[in-house]
């Protein structure tokens, strides 16, 4: 298997099948013709965490509830403010997409998205989980 944290989560939008990102980092796909062929795994991940971090934590619903349910959890002393959760989930993800870990990237990778297309022209379309 590659060190690539998407390899064979994300897939084809025209074929539905699961893409393959080899050890050298190309994004492998059985479509004839189709432009994936050209785009790095590199460029994929690149793309996926920027698009995770902005939708995540600019979602108000999602840092609401993240919000709530820390305080809760926190009891007496939880009186965190929106935008410090949100700094907080900011400082973790990047903790984590920047390590070199790729087994913990694809953990919180699957922990937060149901599915992950990508179309002919090169646009992620994401389904988030219910976190």
């Amino acid at each position: 298997m590659s060190d690539w944290f998407l390899n064979k989560i994300v897939r084809c939008s025209k074929c539905e099948k699961e893409l393959w990102f080899s050890p050298e980092g190309y994004m492998l796909c059985g479509c004839a013709d189709f432009s994936l062929n050209r785009i790095s795994a590199k460029d994929i991940e690149h793309a996926f965490i920027e698009t995770i971090t902005d939708k995540l934590l600019n979602d108000d619903i999602f840092i609401g509830r993240i919000t709530e349910a820390t305080n809760a959890a926190l009891g007496a002393a939880g009186n965190l403010s929106r935008k410090q959760v949100s700094q907080s989930l900011l400082d973790q993800y990047n903790k984590i997409f920047c390590s070199a870990n790729h087994i913990n990237k694809r953990k919180l990778a699957l922990t937060l998205v149901k599915s992950i297309k990508i179309h002919p022209d090169l646009v992620l379309e994401i389904v988030y989980n219910e976190i």
